[in-house]
This record gives C-alpha cells, sequence and structure tokens, in this order.
C-alpha cells in the first residue's frame, strides 16, 4: 500500500482524526512540488479542510493551506485565516499551533512566502492575548516582528519576555545578544553575554559564545 493509499485508510473507531487528513493533504503538497500544474496541488485542499473542520483540530490545517498558495503566489482564501484565527482565540495554543507560526514565520524570513502582515500579526496577538503565552510563542513573534515587521523595539522586548518566561533556555539569549550586536549595543551586547556564560554548564556553550565575542569584539 503506498503512503496516501494508508493515510486514506486510517480511522479511530470509524471517524478519520484530523492528523491522519492532514497528514493525507501534507503528502499530496509534497508530491506537488509546489507546482500548480501538479495533479496532486488539486487533490491537497479536500484533506486539508476536512481537517481544519474537525473537531479539537489544530491549526496546522489551515497553516498548510496559506503555506501551499503563498509558495505558488496564488490568492490566499480570508475564511483559512478567520479559520485559524478563531481557533487561536477558542483556546490557549498548543505545540502543533506554535509550530504552525513558526513555519509561516520561516517561510516569510526566508522570502518564499508573502504573507499579509496584518492577518499574521492578528494571528500572533490572539494567540498571545491568553494568560502566560509559552516562551516560544513569544520568541517566534519577536523573530517576525524583528524580520518581517522591521520593529527592532517589539523584536527585542519579545526576546526579554521569551528569556523572563523560560531563563533557562540559552537560545533566547543568543537571540538577544545577536539584536544588541546588530543594534550596535555592546554594552548591552556583554552584559547578555555574562548571563549565557553561567548558563555554559560542562562547555556545552563554547562554542555559541565564542561566536557571539566576534560579533562585537571589534572596535
Amino acid at each position: 500500500m503506498t503512503m496516501i493509499g494508508l493515510l486514506r485508510s486510517v480511522r479511530v473507531n470509524g471517524v478519520e482524526p484530523p492528523r491522519a487528513q492532514y497528514e493525507l493533504g501534507r503528502t499530496y503538497i509534497i508530491y506537488s512540488h509546489y507546482d500548480p500544474a501538479s495533479p496532486f496541488t488539486k487533490l491537497a485542499y479536500a484533506p486539508l479542510e476536512k481537517a481544519a473542520a474537525l473537531p479539537n483540530a489544530s491549526i496546522l490545517p489551515e497553516q498548510a493551506l496559506i503555506f501551499i498558495n503563498s509558495r505558488m503566489h496564488m490568492p490566499i482564501k480570508d475564511a483559512w485565516w478567520d479559520s485559524m484565527i478563531a481557533k487561536l482565540k477558542a483556546r490557549k495554543p498548543g505545540v502543533q499551533d506554535e509550530s504552525s507560526l513558526g513555519a509561516l514565520t520561516q517561510c516569510a524570513h526566508e522570502r518564499r512566502c508573502d504573507l499579509p502582515k496584518n492577518r499574521m500579526t492578528e494571528a500572533f496577538m490572539t494567540a498571545l492575548a491568553h494568560p502566560n503565552p509559552s516562551a516560544r510563542l513569544l520568541a517566534t513573534y519577536g523573530d517576525y516582528a524583528w524580520n518581517i515587521l522591521e520593529d527592532h523595539v517589539l523584536g527585542e522586548r519579545m526576546i526579554e519576555e521569551a528569556i523572563e518566561t523560560s531563563p533557562d533556555e540559552p537560545g533566547y539569549q543568543v537571540t538577544l545578544i545577536r539584536m544588541f550586536a546588530a543594534l550596535g549595543r555592546k554594552d548591552d551586547a556583554r552584559k547578555a553575554l555574562q548571563k549565557l556564560e553561567a548558563l555554559n554548564t560542562a562547555g556545552r556553550l563554547n562554542g555559541s559564545i565564542a561566536e557571539l565575542k566576534t560579533l562585537f569584539s571589534q572596535p
């Protein structure tokens, strides 16, 4: 049985789970190679829209629909954005939701996706409106604000909030140091580096620290 055939056959108590429908649509996307003329392209929409409509589904299906059309420079349905934002409003984002926003941010950052900034910002604002947002979500919005919105003040603030939320995660410290270095704020970068060095147990961050020092070592 092919992968597509296997995914088509998945059932749980007679019901197709959202993840199975999503994986079927995602498989069609992979086979399509983002070619609008591919026969697999048209096949991707139905399972993804079905997955999006199933109870308790994450925003993965909407993310995939937005992603594929953006990659192919085709119109993105407002209904996909509306569905995504409604889900983000209805419940606190989970890991899959955060991954979806991260994937869209990365695609925009790499200039492969031309996504409307107002809808992306609305999605992030809705997700962040829930109490105690995760450090990962804060950092992802920081990435989007810094690189896509080119709002360095907002990007820095989001990363600082991510550090406050998860102070033992070195990745956020590294990002903040890079931001300070890019802005020419060497003193702030050095202070942040000292905090990062405090997390360098067993030398696990030696390489990152050495690389970061080169960013602001020049006069």
